[in-house]
């Protein structure tokens, strides 16, 4: 008997130390789980603020760049009614046509050698009349001034409070005649309305957001937000970039709390239902134990790899979608207006003897519409590169040059020279045309007047490439800007001067990039130009 109490004992301390045992080891489970759970909950109320952020910054930067056409429809109409007086006799018509169908636009203001001579609407702006805004401008806005008159691009300021109250973004771009500067085109954006068409004037129920400039200073949302690890995305601007941040109404952990609270509570009941059966089922509780921890390996690792993918996507998606919805759109929508407003004028005055000054006019207005038209193309074409499918075939690069030289048609001052050893290699007929047809022709555009034209095209086997240089005799291309002339929109000619869009450089370098190659840029003032590029033998597409 007392052998067997002393064994029934042993038993039960053996069970107590099986209990201990198991209590210790669930809790250490529960709280590997938990955690890892907790990061999967996480992770998911990311990914939800990142698509809901990724759905506004597409529809803020298609909202801020709808309004900034408008401005461009503005310089258009400059440009085209030069004489003072006939841009004072048509402007609230032009004004009131341009903003027909936009809202949010404060103010338009013409204003020859920086005083305001032409407001639109004029009502509630009397006191903007006759002043010089390089005199009362406020003291952040003078660098913007000088900046547009200097590089004649698009600059603002703001968003800040407006003096009249509300939030307001200045835009102004110089505008120049003859090479001098003639006076400026300024439109203000009331933010408010931009919020509201972007969906920023409704609270998200789980997210909130917040942008700042490229200066730090936060104009939407709360500071705070800057400091709890939200997501980013950027906001391109024709003069910069904002940051648009997405995060939690709280931390990302106190997000998932009430749910984290349920999940404890369940494993809690769940630990003490099975410590019942833990003693009988040891060694099985031991082997789950090892699977779980291997498979939550293999699922980190490829969750971590699947959101890499995803982040990848939603960039590129980000993307596509800011230029599908401006390009085939929002600018197109200024531009129709400019061109029925001239049309809807000279119909107007068919009955009367127009002065043939008033036919050029109007005749450069819809030439400006048309080079507007090409950028649209131009832009659309860059968002393709790489985003469908293409067919490669063999391609005589020989035959292909001098197609591309017979359809540009070079005038008879130019001497084009095909060198010997052109390669057959595999290529996108269509991609290869258009690198050949935008380097030749920047050759011929950007000619010497002063003497013959000379352009060369010569290729060389580097094993894994062929290198091809497109070199000219022409007026060549001052070293500080070889880097700028690869960029979206940059032109080293003004734009009464030149119909070039600055978008087909670009353009080439996207494609030569996608193929695997890369370009670059030899040349000095004076003494022409050439553009070194490789293209790989065998083919091989990268996707930006």
């Amino acid at each position: 008997m007392k052998e067997k109490n002393i064994q029934i004992f042993w038993q039960k301390q053996l069970v107590v130390l099986v209990c201990i045992l198991a209590i210790g080891l669930g809790a250490l489970l529960e709280f590997i789980f938990l955690k890892q759970y907790e990061e999967v909950l996480i992770k998911d109320v990311q990914a939800a603020a990142a698509s809901e952020l990724v759905a506004k910054t597409s529809a803020l930067s298609a909202a801020v760049n709808r309004r900034f056409a408008i401005l461009q429809g503005l310089l258009a109409f400059t440009d085209a009614v030069k004489n003072h007086g006939d841009i004072a006799m048509h402007f609230d018509e032009f004004a009131e046509g341009l903003l027909k169908n936009t809202s949010g636009i404060r103010t338009l203001i013409i204003a020859p050698g920086g005083k305001a001579s032409l407001v639109y609407p004029l009502q509630g702006n009397e006191k903007v009349i006759g002043t010089n805004i390089f005199e009362t401008a406020r003291p952040e806005q003078l660098e913007a001034l000088q900046r547009t008159r200097e590089s004649r691009q698009m600059v603002l300021n703001g968003p800040y409070q407006l003096l009249q109250g509300g939030l307001g973004l200045v835009a102004r771009q110089a505008i120049y005649r003859d090479d001098e500067f003639w006076g400026l085109a300024t439109m203000v954006i009331d933010m408010p309305v931009v919020f509201a068409e972007t969906g920023l004037d409704k609270e998200s129920q789980h997210t909130q957001f917040a942008i700042r400039r490229t200066d730090g200073k936060i104009f939407y949302g709360e500071d705070r937000l800057f400091q709890e690890e939200p997501i980013i995305l950027t906001v391109l601007l024709p003069d910069g970039q904002w940051e648009f941040a997405a995060g939690p109404r709280i931390s990302w952990g106190e997000s998932v709390k009430n749910q984290m609270i349920v999940v404890r509570g369940l494993g809690y009941l769940i630990l003490v239902l099975l410590l019942g059966l833990f003693y009988s089922i040891f060694n099985w509780q031991e082997q789950l134990r090892h699977t779980v921890m291997m498979r939550t390996g293999e699922l980190k690792e490829k969750s971590s790899e699947l959101n890499q993918v995803v982040a990848r996507l939603q960039a590129s998606n980000l993307e596509l979608e800011q230029f599908a919805y401006v390009t085939s759109h929002d600018l197109k929508a200024p531009l129709r207006a400019i061109t029925h407003l001239s049309q809807w004028v000279e119909d107007d005055l068919s009955d009367k003897k127009l002065s043939e000054s008033t036919k050029e006019y109007l005749s450069l207005i819809r030439s400006r519409a048309q080079r507007m038209e090409h950028l649209i193309n131009g832009i659309l074409q860059y968002s393709r590169v790489g985003r469908t499918s293409i067919e490669i075939a063999k391609i005589d690069v020989n035959v292909l040059i001098r197609q591309v030289i017979e359809e540009l048609m070079p005038p008879n001052d130019i001497t084009i020279i095909v060198g010997d050893g052109m390669p057959i290699l595999e290529a996108n007929a269509t991609m290869l045309r258009q690198v050949f047809s935008n380097l030749i022709g920047n050759a011929i555009r950007y000619r010497d007047d002063k003497k013959q034209g000379l352009i060369s095209i010569t290729v060389t086997d580097d094993s894994l490439y062929y290198q091809f240089v497109v070199k000219d005799n022409g007026i060549g291309i001052d070293p500080q800007f070889h880097e700028k002339i690869f960029v979206m929109f940059q032109t080293l000619t003004p734009r009464d001067k030149s119909e070039s869009t600055g978008v087909g450089l670009t353009i080439v370098k996207k494609i030569i990039q996608y193929h695997g190659g890369k370009i670059e840029l030899v040349s000095q003032v004076g003494q022409g130009a050439s553009f070194i590029f490789t293209w790989p033998k065998e083919v091989l597409l990268i996707n930006n």
